[in-house]
């Protein structure tokens, strides 16, 4: 794209291009992007677990008793069912039986007194179950007996996880199981730990959808950055404006808290603080992420305060960017995170800076930020991953980090946040089309 275009023009290329372009390959893909995924997408991914538990096993998932304050569902949970009501539990029978009895959700009971505060919660009935997808929905105080009835007809009780430390609480489907297990002679309890986390990898188109729709958000965040990033703006300014973007883009909520780190904050990976005025000659890492329907998105830019890289810093940059292209060209299917990683690692170690590169190269994204997947197995079409490579030598105060999503496709790869520059005098020019615009201050 034109890199010398006015900040607003490069919003609005983000707002109609992205979704318009990248997402008109999908039927329909930007309306479901927009209003959400229909209740029989996630009908069809309880059916495809139900096949790997080989169609006999019982399983018992919980949702997050808590949702709020930044808290969102747990992502096994709204991965299987699109229910964001905290304390709900999902219950996935044998093939065997009817097909209306083989899940069905269960809903924390009605609190009149809690409802005043919180709002008024949906009685059971024929427009609740419609809205959830599930032919069966009962309150959570049955489900003891519900479940231990239906172990009676099946031959595994199959838990899903969370695997917890031997000092943690043990998880509550696994003494739901173990309960059920020694009430009903017979039968056993095997354990699917990956069993969604492997159906989660590889992403559906749909949920390409979605991601791409977080990826516009967070690329309209990383522009009013662009043009708020100056001498003497302080670095919560700058995250204020960002994350003000993510809204008026249609983002309802961050995939992580943002990280917006000068001079010598640059060199702290989850720099948490945001207090410090930037300085000209410095560098601010912006690593930053929207959320769409559950969906994170995880980009990072780093920036001259003073819109020009110089010295050592822009060396570090070039050093950084040439690492992230070569990275890069290993994402394919049957390539390991290994072997990008390693692509990563060499052109740093060759410029002599590779006691400063600290982290991982790659993590796969999705319903979490780190999202689930296999680092050990090889990559597959469907399944997307950040490549992000940093150098940070907190003795100069140079701290550098670029990150990008790659989505691995049948012939290679797509670098799904091509839209924001990332060479030097691209970022130079980027920063300097949105100068004009005043940024407000409070100091």
């Amino acid at each position: 794209m034109d890199r010398s275009r006015s900040s607003a023009a490069v919003a609005s290329t983000l707002a109609a291009a992205a979704l318009a372009l990248a997402l008109g390959a999908l039927p329909g893909a930007a309306d479901a992007a927009d209003a959400g995924p229909d209740p029989a997408v996630f009908k069809a991914r309880r059916a495809r677990l139900v096949k790997v538990l080989g169609g006999k096993g019982l399983t018992v998932l919980y949702g997050k008793d808590r949702i709020g304050d930044g808290d969102k569902q747990s992502a096994n949970f709204w991965y299987l069912t699109g229910v964001d009501d905290e304390g709900a539990a999902l219950v996935l029978a044998p093939e065997e039986r009817a097909p209306a009895d083989r899940e069905m959700l269960f809903l924390r009971p009605v609190d009149p007194e809690a409802d005043r505060w919180t709002g008024e919660r949906p009685p059971l009935g024929a427009d609740l179950r419609a809205r959830v997808g599930f032919e069966k929905v009962y309150r959570s105080a049955r489900l003891g007996g519900v479940v231990s009835d239906l172990a009676t007809r099946a031959s595994t009780l199959a838990f899903l996880g969370p695997v917890a430390g031997f000092d943690a609480p043990v998880p509550r489907e696994l003494s739901v199981l173990r309960d059920v297990s020694a009430r009903v002679p017979g039968i056993g309890l095997k354990p699917y730990y990956y069993a969604v986390d492997d159906l989660r990898a590889v992403k559906e188109p749909l949920e390409i959808a979605m991601m791409r729709a977080a990826i516009r958000h967070t690329a309209a965040g990383h522009d009013a950055a662009a043009a708020a990033i100056r001498p003497g703006v302080r670095e919560y300014e700058v995250k204020d404006l960002l994350e003000a973007a993510f809204r008026k883009d249609g983002a309802r909520r961050l995939a992580f808290p943002s990280i917006v780190g000068s001079g010598p904050n640059s060199t702290i990976l989850h720099y948490p603080d945001d207090t410090r005025a930037m300085a000209a000659g410095e560098l601010v890492v912006v690593d930053i992420g929207a959320e769409h329907e559950g969906y994170a998105a995880d980009i990072t830019r780093t920036f001259p305060v003073n819109g020009h890289f110089e010295g050592e810093a822009k060396r570090v940059y070039e050093v950084v960017l040439a690492a992230q292209e070569a990275a890069m060209k290993k994402v394919r299917p049957g390539a390991f995170i290994s072997d990008v990683h390693d692509a990563a690692t060499k052109v740093i170690a060759d410029a002599g800076y590779g006691d400063y590169f600290i982290h991982g190269c790659c993590h796969f994204v999705g319903l979490d930020v780190h999202d689930a997947g296999d680092r050990s197995k090889p990559l597959q079409p469907g399944m997307v991953l950040t490549v992000e490579p940093g150098i940070y030598i907190p003795a100069k105060g140079i701290g550098v980090r670029i990150e990008d999503e790659m989505l691995v496709t049948k012939s290679g790869a797509e670098h799904l946040t091509s839209m924001l520059p990332r060479a030097p005098a691209d970022v130079e020019r980027w920063m300097a089309s949105g100068r004009s615009a005043p940024v407000p201050t409070s100091h």
